[in-house]
């Protein structure tokens, strides 16, 4: 924890595991679709040919430090990173999600560089004009 290596070598750990572990676990459990973002995974299956507590459970079971935890929809809706995702019969809507705790990134008073509080704002100028979430 705190090296500048830990993300490069927890990366490269979970390729590995999911190149040797979690492909059998998908294929075996027909899972539709899974998408990782560093340590956060969405997995889109079918109720009626997935049963998701033993998903969990194997994947749980690949290895004793690895603890992965399921959170379902909610209203037909999901969050996952800063989005939510929203299912409209057929239909995906995706809309901005922030956690009560990310209101604000970098208090002005901290003693943080100005380059990174002024990277922040960068980052979502360029995520509004890049990213649009709707035609208008």
């Amino acid at each position: 924890m705190g090296a500048t290596t830990s993300s490069i070598v927890s990366e490269i750990y979970l390729q590995y595991v999911e190149h040797t572990n979690i492909v059998e676990v998908l294929n075996q459990h027909k899972i539709l679709g899974y998408f990782r973002y560093v340590d956060d995974f969405l997995i889109v299956y079918d109720n009626t040919d997935t049963n998701l507590v033993n998903v969990v459970h194997r994947f749980s079971g690949i290895h004793r430090t690895l603890i992965f935890s399921k959170q379902g929809e909610t209203d037909n809706s999901l969050h996952f990173l800063d989005v939510t995702l929203r299912r409209t019969g057929s239909n995906f809507t995706v809309t901005i999600f922030r956690k009560p705790t990310t209101d604000c990134i970098i208090r002005n008073t901290s003693c943080r560089s100005p380059s990174k509080k002024l990277a922040f704002i960068r980052l979502f100028c360029n995520r509004a004009h890049t990213c649009p979430l709707e035609d208008e």
